[in-house]
C-alpha cells in the first residue's frame, strides 16, 4: 500500500488515497495496485521483467490465500451474523 501510495502521487499529493480511506471512492483494485506499483517503481527499468513479474505474481497469490474478513467481508462471515449462529 505504501509503494502504490507513493507511486500514485500527483502533485496534489496524496489526495486520491485519502478520498479512499475517508469514504468517498471506493478501495482499489489489489491486482492493479500491485501492477501499477511495480511498473511505475524507479527501480523498475533496472530490474529483471521475469524476477518483476515473479514478485507481482507471488504478491496477488498471498493475497489472495488471505482471509476474506480481512479484505472484503460477506455478510456469512461478518463477525455480527456469526454471533447469531
Amino acid at each position: 500500500m505504501h509503494i502504490y501510495r507513493h507511486v500514485t502521487a500527483d502533485k496534489n499529493g496524496h489526495e486520491k488515497h485519502l478520498e479512499w480511506v475517508h469514504g468517498k471512492k471506493n478501495k482499489p483494485n489489489l491486482h492493479a495496485m500491485v501492477d501499477l506499483s511495480i511498473e511505475r517503481m524507479e527501480a523498475a527499468e533496472f530490474c529483471n521483467t521475469e524476477r518483476l513479474n515473479l514478485l507481482k505474481e507471488s504478491l496477488k497469490k498471498a493475497f489472495k490465500s488471505l482471509c476474506a474478513y480481512n479484505h472484503s467481508p460477506q455478510l456469512d462471515e461478518s463477525i455480527s451474523t456469526m454471533t447469531q449462529l
